[in-house]
């Protein structure tokens, strides 16, 4: 389990999180959501002691650790942790199944090709295990990256926004996979601006604007939101996925149709 408590971050007079009061569960998925610049990145980054809070305290798996003053042993703590940020990060001379083997291999894990294997044949990569980066399409670099991020079996994974750059159909099947990992007992904590996602598989959400923590709940907020700024966020997402947002492509002969914000397909 993680506790945050009092948590603040802060550069200069730049105050970009305050007063933060979260705990993520094991085998639960926190949800977090919020407006562009409500921190909410910085906010994975200090609870992946990334960046270190300026203030506050911070527990993990009993671990504590209360700040400015402590400076924790990061080597202690990462493998339990690991982060996903929209930028991959996939060694581009590795293939995927290289990609998810060598981390494996430098753990020291005997099981590191078998392993690699069975994590990118459950992310459905086995036919494209050989494949460079540069040879993937975006939504099978993200699944390699998740691949890799929870090959070493972390408690804890964080996701950040890790579906903005993919089409509507590796998003979905991204997005399938994340709640899969649900039952192998991690704790996720995901930002997100996947309302559908959020509404049918988030166990708590989270919604924040500048820096803060407004309003978290289950997914009922979706629903009857108390603050009348989650109800604007949602009001104004709202009206943006009922507006035709439509992109066109060729495929096999027909032209297929996508409406980005109903995730739906018509062909």
């Amino acid at each position: 389990m993680i506790v945050a408590q009092n948590i603040k971050k802060a550069i200069g007079d730049n105050v970009l999180l305050n007063d933060i009061n979260l705990t993520l569960m094991p085998g639960s998925i926190t949800a977090i959501i919020g407006p562009s610049g409500a921190s909410k990145t910085m906010l994975l980054r200090c609870l992946s002691l990334v960046d270190l809070p300026t203030g506050g305290e911070l527990a993990i798996n009993g671990s504590s650790f209360s700040f400015p003053k402590d400076k924790p042993n990061t080597a202690l703590i990462w493998p339990q942790l690991t982060v996903v940020f929209q930028q991959l990060f996939l060694w581009p001379h590795l293939t995927l199944f290289e990609n998810v083997a060598v981390p494996l291999r430098m753990a020291g894990r005997k099981d590191a090709d078998a392993r690699a294997r069975s994590m990118l044949e459950r992310v459905g990569l086995e036919a494209v295990a050989d494949h460079y980066p540069n040879q993937s399409s975006g939504g099978e670099r993200q699944r390699a990256a998740l691949a890799r991020s929870v090959a070493l079996e972390p408690r804890y994974l964080f996701l950040d926004e890790i579906t903005s750059n993919l089409d509507v159909e590796s998003a979905s099947g991204v997005l399938q996979i994340i709640k899969s990992l649900k039952s192998d007992g991690l704790a996720i904590a995901i930002v997100t601006h996947s309302l559908h996602f959020i509404a049918t598989a988030a166990d708590s959400i989270v919604f924040m604007d500048h820096g803060r923590i407004v309003e978290s709940g289950g997914a009922c907020i979706l629903r009857d939101a108390q603050t009348p700024r989650l109800q604007r966020f949602l009001s104004d997402s709202s009206m943006r996925c009922s507006m035709p947002i439509y992109m066109t492509r060729q495929l096999n002969g027909y032209v297929r149709i996508t409406n980005s914000c109903m995730r739906r397909l018509f062909i």
